[in-house]
């Protein structure tokens, strides 16, 4: 059984709007919304209905409570890295590919500091590291 928020709305019905708040961080519900609002930003093309600026916007809702969680802590959840920092920031660093002249003109700047040091640690540059196709059995 589905529940109302996981149904799909019919293509008559206009796509969400904005909140008027912004959605609290590290909530599952949140990380939906912005997971969501980052494939129609990333791949804009494919979801013709609005503009990249449009779902830029949408995703701007959480990145813009992240921005204000990180004004008052190093981290997400305090001062030390918790499994919400290493869980999201893939998804940020997705975003900031999208149009990096305009993430990094942004106005994230604890954001972006907080995405710049995950993308230097070691653990992630370990395991981003580009290896060679494997070719494939027939």
């Amino acid at each position: 059984r589905l529940e109302a928020s996981q149904q799909q709305q019919p293509a008559s019905q206009p796509a969400r709007q904005p909140a008027s708040q912004p959605w609290p961080p590290c909530e599952s519900r949140s990380i939906d919304l912005f997971k969501e609002s980052l494939d129609r930003y990333k791949y804009s093309d494919r979801y013709p209905e609005h503009t990249i600026e449009y779902y830029r916007a949408q995703a701007e809702i959480f990145l813009t409570s992240l921005e204000q969680k990180l004004t008052a802590t190093q981290y997400l959840l305090g001062p030390r890295i918790s499994l919400a920092d290493v869980a999201i920031f893939p998804f940020v660093r997705q975003f900031s590919l999208v149009d990096k002249a305009w993430f990094d003109a942004s106005p994230y700047p604890k954001l972006r500091r907080w995405l710049a040091y995950f993308l230097s640690v070691e653990f992630f540059l370990a395991v981003m590291q580009k290896h060679p196709v494997w070719p494939h059995k027939k």
